[in-house]
């Protein structure tokens, strides 16, 4: 298994905590060479920063903790034990930028595989599971492979050493004992790809939207105004259903999936060679930079329009203008996300705040925009421009803020009661926040067609 070396020469002091995508349980629980013992930390332990026991699968002490194969409860990707810091303000633009730039692939990941995936005849009918499931396999092969990089560290200095991490400082190794207390933050690059990527690459509020369309019984695309027949109120309950089942156990089953791929990859030896990432947090503060700014430039002066808004009636053919209006609007989704991750998720170890807050708020906002896109409209420029805006909001602003990925992952790693309450109450708060907002107007002074059909 190749050692992932660390963005840059540097360690971050302080950590963290509460980005649960990123703190919690690794999704295999048991080591890769398929031992006996295998070890389970619960999101809970990770926040109060309690050490978790391994529990042997031998059939004669099945539910005995065992002391000798304690763990830390150090988040996968940190740099335990820093050697040189940089200042805070530096190290949350690197991060920022991570975000941003990831934020913006994982956008055009999810619109580009929703377009290959969506067609007559298609299996499956929802727009947006191949997306969950994509995202969150990536997130499950990038939490093992950063967890298998530090087993292997840990390997190398002996297992009943009492060192628990041997991290590469200036070419000296600094240690980190047992009983101590975890130290360190994630990459950037670490946080870009789990947060900013996978975060982005999923949509909770796209599954929500499906939800609500399986249930009103006409599987619309808002984007296409196509639809099917009506099915009927049972059968549009069986529909919602099997969405809801389907979505949580497919994403369930990527994360052990990607985490499989990562173990299998370690077991095969191929990915020894180290990668040279020893300044890619400077060039991905001029990627981000160049990339937001560059799609913002380019929503506001379109390169085929010299004449401006009107020189060109080319309106009908601009379609790709809203997948650069949701490259505007994905960052800030992102951020937002990111920030609240931060500041809630930690208020409560049983329950993630910040990420519910994400999931329930972003569903909000796209009932909103579906009640705009099904509103008259003035017509002209401004509702052909709405046209392109408010789908840039749906699939970027809301495709960002809420995610699928660290929503399975934290169900991964709460212990069994709290994950079944917490899903459970992301589910149905943020449906029945969907049907309060879009489903209150469509039922009292109705939908009229969309003039985005076309668009």
């Amino acid at each position: 298994m190749g050692e992932m070396r660390s963005t840059t020469a540097h360690r971050m002091s302080g950590d963290y905590p509460s980005l649960t995508g990123i703190s919690g349980s690794r999704p295999v629980e048991n080591p890769a060479d398929e031992a006996l013992v295998y070890c389970r930390h619960d999101l809970e332990e990770r926040i109060q920063g309690l050490h978790g026991s391994s529990v042997s699968r031998r059939p004669g002490d099945a539910r005995t903790p065992s002391t000798s194969h304690r763990q830390p409860a150090v988040d996968p990707g940190v740099h335990v034990a820093a050697a040189s810091r940089l200042p805070r303000v530096l190290i949350e633009i690197y991060t920022g930028s991570h975000l941003v730039f990831f934020s913006l692939l994982g956008t055009l990941s999810r619109i580009g595989l929703r377009a290959l995936t969506n067609f007559p005849g298609s299996p499956v009918a929802f727009g947006t599971l191949w997306a969950n499931f994509a995202g969150t396999a990536v997130l499950g092969f990038v939490a093992e492979f950063s967890g298998l990089r530090r087993r292997r560290l840990r390997r190398r200095a002996g297992e009943n050493s009492g060192v628990i991490g041997i991290v590469e400082s200036n070419s000296r190794l600094s240690t980190h004992d047992v009983d101590g207390p975890a130290v360190g933050r994630p990459s950037p690059l670490y946080v870009g790809l789990t947060v900013g990527f996978c975060g982005s690459f999923t949509s909770f509020s796209g599954f929500m939207g499906d939800a609500f369309v399986a249930l009103f019984d006409s599987a619309v695309s808002f984007a296409e105004g196509t639809g099917t027949p009506r099915l009927g109120t049972g059968r549009n309950i069986q529909v919602l259903l099997a969405l809801t089942i389907l979505t949580v156990c497919a994403c369930l089953s990527a994360l052990k999936f990607g985490a499989h791929v990562a173990v299998l990859l370690g077991n095969l030896d191929l990915l020894q060679r180290h990668l040279p990432l020893r300044h890619v947090d400077r060039v991905m503060v001029v990627l981000a930079l160049g990339s937001w700014s560059a799609v913002v430039l380019m929503t506001l002066l379109p390169p085929d329009r010299p004449g401006g808004p009107v020189g060109v009636a080319s309106w009908d053919q601009e379609t790709w203008r809203q997948v650069l209006f949701a490259l505007v609007f994905a960052p800030l989704g992102c951020l937002l996300r990111f920030h609240l991750s931060i500041k809630l998720n930690a208020v409560s170890a049983v329950f993630p705040w910040g990420t519910f807050a994400a999931n329930v708020v972003g569903t909000a906002v796209l009932g909103m925009v579906w009640d705009l896109q099904h509103a008259p409209l003035v017509s002209g420029v401004a509702s052909k421009l709405s046209c392109q805006v408010l789908p840039g909001v749906v699939d970027g602003f809301c495709g960002c803020l809420t995610t699928v990925s660290t929503w399975v992952t934290e169900l991964n790693s709460l212990r069994r009661v709290h994950a079944y309450v917490y899903g459970a109450a992301t589910i149905v708060l943020s449906f029945v926040v969907l049907l309060a907002i879009a489903g209150t107007m469509r039922w009292t002074v109705g939908w009229a067609d969309s003039a985005c059909v076309k668009v």
